[in-house]
């Protein structure tokens, strides 16, 4: 592809778009590939991506900063979108590439081999279509003179390349996608409708029995790809691993796991069965029991997590931690060889080096309007069933009394107490 062509990239999404996007854990993954393969594409030659309305179906982590332009959606959605660009049109040259949102395997490579097929034939107008045979014959039949209005629902999903100059100077002079046809017609430019072929590139969900299918292709293709790459999968079967998850050889993923986004598990890593990671990094030989979820957290080498843990955005562990059953994490930095083993909440806190945080403690991040940072120093032990006040400052080799309530700041090599004092009466049960 020559580097002088420059792209305007269009992301389609339709209302089969938009309902499969909002399907939980795969949706927005399956049908995100597109517009990643049109910002690819764009990146590799120069240019521009433009998603159409509807961009709010996406999870906005997939993507930041891609420029948007709204347009609504009418019967002649192509001329619309095109109308709405005549800014971009008349700075930039190159080509406009319309790419339906429900194709998830158009990759980069496919969307700039079917450019460089339209500038190679010197068309003005090019549709690559999804798995149809004999096109030239179907369009004569129904298009013999390019009169006929060009709906939305004329032509299967597919890529549509358009060159920049004949649109710009099309829409100044037509209002409708079939008066472009005609111009280029009657100017005997060249108008061309191709098959794409490939019947998985040109696969479009367009029913729920589509959007399976993609599913089980989409998992096949990741499986063959990981077991290549010295990935161990227990189960391949039953996990769902999407494209953009990196993994380095020797990592080991249980039976029934999810991994999602920009995540990386490193070497000697281990997922256990049912947990879920998203947009997470964990590093060599850490160890994720079963029904764990982490999102948008790091974890460092040879930590353990879970089972039944929850590690909420923007935490850390560190290196040889363990975060056990029942403990949530969020906004939390834990720093080496930190223990939390039992049923504990710790959010927006520091934890130093090799200290223990015993059963049932929860910091108290939020007093209804803010939320307020705990910090505790190395080495201090925290006792079973505390409440960690924010603010608070709990200084290094400090121990605090099970069952405590923390509203101050605790000192160095300090013993914190806070709670009833014991009594006992004797032979109460008898003089009752």
């Amino acid at each position: 592809m020559r580097k002088d062509v420059f792209l305007l990239g269009v992301l389609i999404v339709d209302e089969t778009s938009k309902k499969y996007c909002s399907l939980p854990f795969f949706g927005n993954c399956v049908m995100a590939y597109p517009l990643k393969a049109l910002k690819d594409a764009c990146d590799i030659v120069g240019g521009i991506v433009l998603p159409s309305d509807g961009m709010e179906c996406f999870d906005s982590s997939i993507f930041e900063k891609i420029p948007y332009i709204s347009f609504s959606k009418t019967e002649d959605l192509f001329f619309t979108a095109l109308n709405a660009l005549k800014t971009f049109l008349k700075t930039r040259g190159g080509h406009v590439v319309f790419a339906y949102g429900n194709m998830p395997f158009i990759t980069s490579h496919d969307i700039l081999s079917y450019v460089e097929e339209h500038v190679k034939k010197g068309n003005v107008i090019t549709l690559f279509e999804a798995n149809k045979k004999n096109q030239k014959e179907r369009v004569k039949k129904e298009y013999p003179q390019y009169g006929k209005p060009f709906l939305l629902e004329s032509v299967k999903p597919g890529i549509f390349v358009i060159s920049s100059k004949f649109a710009l100077d099309g829409i100044e002079r037509t209002q409708t996608f079939s008066g472009l046809l005609n111009l280029a017609r009657n100017r005997g430019l060249k108008v061309d409708f191709l098959p794409i072929g490939n019947d998985c590139l040109g696969l479009s969900i367009t029913s729920g029995s589509d959007f399976i299918r993609s599913i089980k292709i989409l998992k096949e293709y990741q499986t063959e790809k990981l077991i290549l790459q010295g990935v161990v999968l227990e189960d391949p079967t039953s996990i769902f691993i999407e494209p953009s998850v990196l993994f380095e050889e020797g990592a080991c993923i249980g039976p029934n796991v999810i991994i999602k986004g920009n995540s990386f598990i490193g070497s000697g890593a281990y997922v256990g069965p049912f947990s879920m990671i998203v947009n997470s990094v964990i590093m060599s030989d850490v160890i994720i029991k079963g029904h764990s979820v982490l999102e948008e957290c790091r974890i460092e080498p040879s930590a353990k997590i879970g089972p039944f843990a929850r590690i909420r955005p923007e935490s850390m562990i560190g290196k040889a931690s363990s975060v056990g059953n029942f403990v949530e994490l969020k906004k939390a930095e834990l720093s080496e060889n930190v223990r939390v083993n039992h049923l504990s909440y710790l959010g927006d806190c520091e934890v130093g080096a090799f200290s223990n945080i015993g059963a049932g403690v929860i910091t108290c991040n939020y007093d209804g309007v803010k939320k307020y940072r705990t910090v505790i120093e190395d080495h201090v032990f925290v006792g079973s069933d505390c409440q960690l006040v924010a603010p608070v400052h709990i200084k290094s080799h400090a121990y605090i009394g099970a069952g405590s309530t923390i509203t101050k700041d605790v000192s160095k090599n300090s013993l914190a107490v806070s709670r009833g004092k014991q009594k006992e009466y004797k032979d109460w049960v008898e003089k009752k």
